[in-house]
């Protein structure tokens, strides 16, 4: 009913891949869960640092076809950068031979940089910080086709909630950063500076207190020697 899932036998739902028109990081995998709190917000499940996106900086999101996609000149010049960066060839070795897959598994990891296991496909675009203008486009891959209509109609739904909420808060909304997509503490509301390092949105809570936890930690250590 809900048609084909391309989600693996174990997988949660809610796993995705999720990949920035700026970086050449390619797909990388994350969960994700959707709240009026804190938006759209990224646990990483690659080592990579988790994020976080307002959907008021969300300019637009539609649902694409994954084979157009593949086939876009930008988005084929954007994979093949990526597939030339040797230092991800280099990490996708070392991770193939402490994990020991299977040889029809190894290449399949860094394949999926550039093609993700999951064919749905919805595009975000992003409006980036005052300072440097501009958007940017994140293609998030999801496992049903169900799970991506879903996926745009809960961002258009959770962004207009937020601007009425904003609207009717005025004053204290500025005062505080205007929530998660806010840059109360200097950090970037959206995504890169550049296409080597990747800031993907803005840290998620979970990335905050384990900051601020390491923080005290150092400065705990130091006070003690």
């Amino acid at each position: 009913m809900g048609g084909r899932s391309y989600g693996r036998p174990g997988e949660p739902v809610n796993k995705v891949f999720v990949q920035y028109s700026n970086d050449l990081e390619g797909f990388l995998p994350y969960t994700l869960v959707i709240s009026e709190d804190h938006g759209l917000e990224f646990f990483s499940l690659s080592g990579h640092p988790d994020f976080v996106i307002d959907p008021l900086n969300v300019l637009s999101s539609n649902v694409v076809d994954y084979e157009m996609l593949m086939k876009d000149a930008f988005f084929s010049n954007l994979s093949r950068s990526i597939l030339e960066r040797s230092d991800l060839k280099e990490q996708a070795l070392e991770l193939s031979a402490a994990s020991k897959p299977t040889p029809s598994q190894r290449p399949h990891q860094f394949e999926e940089r550039v093609q993700p296991p999951y064919k749905p496909m919805v595009q975000l675009s992003i409006r980036r910080t005052a300072l440097e203008g501009g958007q940017v486009i994140v293609f998030i891959a999801v496992q049903t086709d169900v799970l991506a209509s879903e996926l745009v109609r809960g961002i258009k739904q959770l962004r207009r909630r937020r601007a009425v909420l904003q609207s009717a808060g005025g004053s204290k909304n500025k005062g505080e950063g205007g929530g998660t997509g806010g840059t109360a503490d200097g950090a970037e509301d959206v995504t890169t500076r550049s296409f080597s390092v990747a800031s993907r949105g803005c840290p998620s809570p979970r990335t905050v207190a384990s900051h601020s936890l390491a923080s005290t930690a150092r400065t705990t250590g130091r006070g003690s020697t």
